[in-house]
């Protein structure tokens, strides 16, 4: 039987992943913190891929959206009139969110592969609606910056 250690987080892991000069830079640190991934099972190069294809993912959602903001002027999504939270523009806020969420769940979808055996199997099924919940969370949060509410659409 293999053992896999899990690997301690880095101490200083303030190299930001960087997407479009539009889009603010996201901190793995702070995924870690907000996302409560801080027991080593998510080794550093693995949340940074999980981060920058979940940046590519929430990109492409607002592809037309960010082209339009360009046009009226704005270089950057913390240019653009917003509520404030904390000094941080509440659009810059759920852009992370949705950036966090489609990570999150990308890598829970991926558990399986730590651990095959029947207690991980069981452990991974049990994340199923919390995947859900994070992609949700995700949509959520882009329908927001879009200007959008949230609609929930059941198939009868």
């Amino acid at each position: 039987m293999d053992f896999i250690s899990p690997e301690k987080p880095p101490k200083k892991e303030d190299d930001l992943v960087v997407d479009d000069p539009f889009w603010p830079a996201v901190s793995p640190k702070n995924y870690r913190a907000v996302m409560r991934e801080n027991d080593g099972t998510i080794i550093a190069s693995r949340l940074k891929d999980a981060l920058s294809h979940a940046m590519i993912e929430v990109a492409c959602e607002l592809r037309d959206w960010q082209t339009q903001k360009k046009r009226e002027g704005f270089n950057q999504l913390a240019d653009i009139p917003a509520m404030q939270i904390n000094d941080d523009s509440a659009l810059c806020l759920l852009y992370e969110r949705a950036v966090f969420g489609l990570a999150k769940a990308n890598l829970s979808e991926r558990f399986r592969d730590i651990d095959t055996q029947a207690s991980g199997h069981k452990k991974a099924d049990s994340l199923s609606p919390t995947i859900d919940d994070y992609r949700r969370d995700a949509l959520w949060a882009i329908a927001r910056i879009k200007g959008q509410s949230h609609n929930v659409v059941a198939l009868i």
